[in-house]
């Protein structure tokens, strides 16, 4: 499993969970660019934002299209992941997707959408009340973990973030 457990520990700290890192990429969209499913299941189970943009739209469901990652974007359409989302070059999923299994990727968008239009509806209207800054809900500020004992900062988090760094570099 490589790095889940310690994205699991960063979750149970209440890091923030949609921190962007210095090209927009929240951990999610890290974990989707580089196949890891698994820590794509934490996060979203910790309710990351499945809609979340990086800095030229492009969202995770793209990412996992482009990959041609079955797994992952069944996993992104089932927590809500809008395939018809358009990045900052006007591209769907359905564009970025290789033509040799675009058919297929059709298909398999059809099938989980319908399977998971419940759940699906669910999810969005419990985001909908859920969403509060980590800070509000447990007084953790995702900046103190780049404080050393003198207060100053090591590194801005608004440069990089601890989850997706682990996402990033966690290639076993």
């Amino acid at each position: 499993l490589g790095k889940v457990d310690e994205v699991k520990k960063l979750v149970a700290l209440g890091i923030e969970i949609d921190a962007k890192d210095y090209s927009g990429w929240t951990a999610l969209h890290e974990a989707c660019g580089n196949n890891r499913t698994e820590i794509a299941k934490v996060l979203l189970e910790a309710n990351a934002d499945v809609q979340m943009r990086s800095q030229n739209g492009t969202t995770p469901l793209h990412d996992a299209a482009a990959n041609c990652n079955e797994k992952l974007i069944k996993l992104l359409l089932r927590y809500g992941a809008d395939p018809d989302a358009k990045n900052d070059n006007r591209q769907t999923t359905y564009d970025v997707v290789n033509d040799d299994v675009l058919e297929k990727y059709k298909e398999l968008v059809k099938k989980v959408l319908y399977k998971y239009a419940d759940e699906r509806a669910d999810r969005l209207n419990k985001s909908r009340k859920l969403k509060k800054p980590v800070f509000e809900m447990t007084g953790f500020n995702a900046a103190d973990l780049f404080e050393d004992s003198s207060g100053e900062d090591n590194i801005s988090s608004s440069m990089i973030s601890p989850i997706s760094t682990v996402s990033h570099f966690d290639k076993g």
